[in-house]
Formats: structure tokens, C-alpha cells, sequence
């Protein structure tokens, strides 16, 4: 019976010493995640003013600019693109990136701000799927417009009839867009160079 209760007391001395350990690794303060929470565009914008790098995970891994993307946060991922430094392609869990998240989730707000800021649509996650390849899923016709003007490439897709079609549609109305085009056009990139 002693060497049990022993045994309890080592097991619940280390379980209780393991936030410490957790703590003192250097991690992104939690706050940062609880403005993203409450989308704090402020308390953000003083947490990079203080010098807070917003590509540390979190104490669970987690990624501030996944976490904005998503909750769809637009404010706060405006402010977390600005910060110094900031991998605007750093994948979180299963290797989303931000911009695959924009993609499935139909925001063309963001998947816009995330392309002009240098966001590669080439970057595939653990299930080798790319931002692309979640805006076909997903039918996001603005998005798949964006992404293929960026320069995905739809030959993925040409051996899926229906998909085929669509892009081939697409690509019909893009006929002679570029990416300056696209920066200048479609997402606020300056005004348009004639």
C-alpha cells in the first residue's frame, strides 16, 4: 500500500509540475490568441508594437494567423499582416495555410489581402491539396478567378469534365488578365497603369 501511494504522489507531482514546463517555454502570450477571440484589432496592433512575434505557436501549436483566418476575423488579420516578419504561408494543423482556409471557406476578402502580400497558392497541405484545390471543391468561382490568375494551374483538373468546363470559362473571361492586372484590378494593388 506504500509503494503505491508513493507512486501516486511522484505521478501527481509531475502532472502538476508540466504547466510550469509548459510555461517556460517560449511561446506567443495566450493574450494574443484571446484578441483574436474577441477580434481585437487594438490589443493586437500593441502586442506587435511590443515586439511580440506573431509566428510563434501557441502553448497548443497554434498559429495567429490561422486562428484569424479561421473565425474569418478581418481585422485582425489585417493587423497581423502587418507585423514585422510575419510568414504569411506558415502552415498550422494538417499544414493548412491561411490562404487554404480563405479558399474553403469562400472569403474573397481574404484570400485578396493574402495574395497581394505574397501568399503562394503553391503550397500543398498534408493531404497534398492546395489553396486551388479548395476553392474547386468549395465551387468558389471568385476565388478559383483569383487563384488562376495568381497562376494556379487548372490542368490538375482537366481529366474532371465539369470542372474542366468551368475553368475553361474562366480562363475564357481572364483571356489576357496577368498578375499586375489582377493586383491593380482585383485586389487595390495602386492605381491601374495605362
Amino acid at each position: 500500500m506504500m509503494k503505491k501511494s508513493i507512486s501516486f504522489i511522484l505521478i501527481c507531482s509531475l502532472l502538476m509540475s508540466m504547466p510550469q514546463q509548459l510555461m517556460a517555454q517560449e511561446i506567443v502570450p495566450e493574450n494574443i490568441f484571446t484578441y483574436i477571440q474577441r477580434g481585437d484589432g487594438a490589443g493586437i496592433r500593441r502586442l506587435i508594437d511590443e515586439g511580440v512575434d506573431v509566428n510563434q505557436p501557441g502553448a497548443f501549436g497554434e498559429i495567429a494567423l490561422i486562428t484569424a483566418a479561421e473565425r474569418g476575423n478581418h481585422v485582425v488579420m489585417r493587423e497581423l499582416l502587418t507585423a514585422p516578419g510575419i510568414d504569411v504561408n506558415q502552415p498550422g494543423w494538417m499544414g493548412m495555410t491561411a490562404l487554404m482556409l480563405a479558399a474553403s471557406g469562400k472569403d474573397i476578402a481574404m484570400l485578396k489581402e493574402l495574395l497581394l502580400v505574397g501568399a503562394d497558392w503553391r503550397l500543398q497541405n498534408m493531404a497534398g491539396k492546395t489553396a486551388f484545390d479548395f476553392a474547386i471543391d468549395s465551387n468558389f468561382k471568385e476565388g478559383i478567378k483569383k487563384l488562376l490568375i495568381a497562376g494556379a494551374d487548372y490542368n490538375a483538373y482537366s481529366n474532371v469534365p465539369i470542372v474542366r468546363e468551368a475553368i475553361m470559362e474562366q480562363l475564357r473571361k481572364l483571356e489576357h488578365a496577368t498578375f499586375q492586372d489582377f493586383q491593380m484590378r482585383e485586389i487595390g494593388g495602386g492605381r491601374r497603369r495605362r
